[in-house]
Formats: structure tokens, C-alpha cells, sequence
């Protein structure tokens, strides 16, 4: 499945032996191949959102920068690099 920038999209999170589902807005897209690093970079300043680490190895298919937005909505919430195929549209 392909994405745009602006689709909001969902996922389930795995976190000691929960799930959660979260929600978020593809904000970047990453060429097949392509490092992260310089999208990241771009969604930070666009959005001030934070991002944890290195970005490990390029994939070798596009994929998606997702800004989540803090539940309260008085942060600037988080950018992830999330697998493809556990991303629909919300």
C-alpha cells in the first residue's frame, strides 16, 4: 500500500505485552533506497517534532515519515519511521 503526504494513518504498537493503537499524519516520504536522515531533518523543523537515534540501513522500498501529536495537543509530538506493512489508512 502507497501513502501521501497528509494521510492520516494507523498502526498497533507492542510494548510489554500490550497493544496500542496509534494514529498519526505521513508528513515525508522516503525514495526506495533513500536515507531518512535528510526527511527527518525537514519534518523536524516543520513540525519541532522529536525523533529518537540513528535511522539504521535504507529500505528497499518507499517508505513514510509519520508525525503523531501529543494527546493533549500542548506538545509537538513525536516523528516516526515506521514498516510499511503494518500501516493502513485511518
Amino acid at each position: 500500500m502507497t501513502f501521501n503526504v497528509g494521510d492520516k494513518v494507523r498502526w498497533v504498537s507492542t510494548s510489554g505485552g500490550y497493544d496500542k493503537e496509534k494514529c498519526g499524519t505521513v508528513v515525508r516520504v522516503v525514495a526506495a533506497y533513500g536515507h531518512p536522515r535528510e526527511a527527518f531533518t525537514a519534518a523536524h523543523q516543520e513540525t519541532g517534532a522529536s525523533f529518537m537515534g540513528d535511522f539504521g540501513l535504507a529500505r528497499d522500498h518507499e517508505s513514510y515519515i509519520i508525525h503523531v501529536s501529543t494527546p493533549t495537543g500542548r506538545g509537538k509530538g513525536r516523528l516516526y519511521w515506521l514498516r510499511v506493512k503494518g500501516l493502513e489508512l485511518a
